[in-house]
């Protein structure tokens, strides 16, 4: 069935309209519109409408398919005048069973300069051969397409990138070695050869490392390697040290003491107690006795009046808990924080309606109602973030124009039309006037309540 459209179809200038298929009929069969257009499959000819009568069809025939004026450099060729192709520069002409083929004539010749000024023409059909050097690979890496966006790509590689220059091509760790050494604080490390080796050694306090798989050299400091020959006066605060980062592993016992610290004592209510000593702190609370309770009964619960001061305990009968079901029985429950409910059911049993006050407390507030159930019923929120979405119905027709008034408050909202008898899908104008109201807009009239328009707001 084919979708109807009671509206114009408008392709704004840039849309084709392509493999389109005109609508296969005859002249009888088809209604008289001026501009109209079909395939007569009676006569197996294109036909158009002139001015919406029977009589106004005319076929697109053979004859009609000529070129109407043919101009050479703007000057229009006479109709008792041949049309001759001709071949001009770098050009040629070829038929052959009434096929025409134009080809390009040979490409002129080019120029190659090198780095020295030395010029030579290359013509067609010659060839340039770059030839590879000492550590100099040349490969194509890219033959296609040769456009101007993707070009053919030659690519010349150094294959050996230490040939033309002395660079270290081994690091050795602690390697054998004959002779003193003279180490300086400024010293500039020089590679003899390319097969020079870069030797690395470990020094007070400091090891060095290689791994052979990986070829990673590791350097770090030696077990024992710090102790207090290493470190300056004063080298070690709280600012090298990470939080937590020394326990009683990581120093001797008896090596952290008043002497060590920089203040050898703190205040705890009013005395001076000495680090190295111990802190003793009286309880004054009265021991309380509590007992588990799992009866299957209401127990009331005990509040106090203060936060801070002297303390007594109070009780209501509406405040009330059953350590059996786990059950908290309270008239008003008022929440400031997050409220979690995990593996259970929340059951509203009163009027059906949970009220949203919003951000502002003031007269406006959301319901969220159902309506009332005939049976189980199951509405699942997906796992995806969004809006709720919101919709409207309502018929419209008798008159070329409508305007449907939602009041959905948005226009991302979702118009669908149907025909109120076939149910079938049908196409209109539609425009998003305000938040609350759409305009629809037919090519003709359709019958009062013939079209079934649905709103729905999806964001």
């Amino acid at each position: 069935m084919a979708i109807p459209f009671l509206n114009h179809l408008d392709l704004r200038n840039v849309s084709e309209l392509q493999n389109a298929i005109l609508h296969k009929t005859t002249q009888a069969s088809a209604s008289n519109v001026e501009g109209k257009i079909i395939y007569d499959t009676g006569t197996n000819t294109i036909k158009y409408n002139t001015d919406g009568t029977n009589s106004g069809w005319i076929s697109l025939t053979g004859d009609t398919n000529t070129f109407r004026t043919v101009q050479a450099d703007g000057s229009a060729i006479g109709s008792t005048e041949t049309l001759n192709l001709i071949g001009g520069d770098n050009i040629t002409l070829s038929e052959s069973g009434g096929a025409i083929t134009i080809t390009g004539a040979a490409a002129m010749a080019f120029q190659l300069e090198d780095g020295d000024g030395t010029e030579v023409t290359i013509n067609n059909g010659k060839e340039v051969k770059f030839v590879e050097g000492g550590g100099i690979d040349i490969d194509w890496t890219d033959i296609t397409t040769g456009s101007d966006s993707d070009p053919y790509d030659l690519t010349f590689t150094n294959t050996d990138k230490g040939s033309s220059q002395n660079i270290f091509k081994t690091v050795a760790t602690n390697p054998a070695h004959s002779g003193s050494l003279t180490f300086a604080s400024t010293q500039n490390l020089v590679a003899d050869s390319n097969n020079d080796t870069l030797k690395l050694f470990d020094g007070t306090g400091i090891k060095i490392e290689g791994a052979t798989t990986d070829d990673i050299v590791r350097i770090r400091i030696a077990t024992g390697g710090v102790d207090t020959a290493q470190l300056a006066d004063d080298a070690v605060d709280g600012d090298k040290i990470a939080d937590n980062a020394l326990n009683s592993e990581h120093y001797t016992d008896g090596s952290v003491d008043n002497v060590h610290l920089a203040n050898s004592s703190i205040t705890i209510n009013g005395s001076d107690i000495s680090l190295g000593g111990s802190v003793s702190t009286p309880n004054t609370d009265t021991k309380q006795t509590i007992s588990n309770d799992t009866t299957n009964a209401d127990r009331f619960v005990t509040f106090v009046t203060n936060a801070t001061g002297a303390q007594t305990g109070k009780s209501q009968a509406d405040f009330k808990y059953n350590p059996s079901t786990g059950t908290l029985k309270v008239t008003n429950l008022e929440v400031s924080g997050t409220q979690t409910i995990q593996n259970e059911t929340v059951q509203v049993v009163e009027n059906n309606t949970i009220l949203f006050e919003g951000a502002t407390a003031d007269d406006f507030e959301t319901k969220l109602t159902i309506e009332d159930p005939t049976a189980d019923r199951t509405a699942t929120i997906p796992n995806a973030s969004g809006t709720v979405n919101l919709g409207f119905s309502t018929t419209v027709g008798g008159a070329t124009t409508a305007e449907v008034t939602h009041n959905l408050n948005s226009r991302n909202v979702i118009v669908q039309l149907f025909d109120s008898s076939s149910y079938e899908t049908v196409n209109a104008d539609v425009v998003r006037t305000t938040v609350n109201t759409v305009d629809l807009t037919f090519a003709a009239a359709p019958a009062s309540g013939d079209i079934t328009v649905l709103v729905t707001r999806v964001a």
